[in-house]
């Protein structure tokens, strides 16, 4: 976007410009909430073709991290470090 006299020409907000993250949050890392504002959540990676993937997503308590590797079994191999108030609740 061009700017003009130090601002710019147009908003830079729009959903477009957020749907690849919302994509990653949810169906790579698998980042779901159960309960509003992430108080309970689960993780669910769509692996497709990739070995790992690793990221966070903000939540009004803090940041929750998610990582996964697939393992021997192709399998993924879930890490999930959450601040207090979000409590990961693993997929049955």
């Amino acid at each position: 976007f061009k700017m003009k006299d130090g601002h710019y020409t147009r908003s830079i907000a729009h959903a477009w410009a957020a749907s690849p993250a919302v994509y990653l949050q949810r169906n790579v890392l698998g980042i779901t909430p159960l309960k509003p504002g992430f108080s309970e959540f689960t993780v669910t990676p769509y692996t497709s073709n990739l070995q790992r993937a690793s990221g966070s997503v903000a939540t009004p308590h803090g940041p929750i991290h998610v990582s996964w590797e697939l393992n021997g079994n192709g399998e993924p191999r879930i890490e999930v470090d959450a601040p207090d108030g979000c409590a990961y609740v693993p997929p049955e």
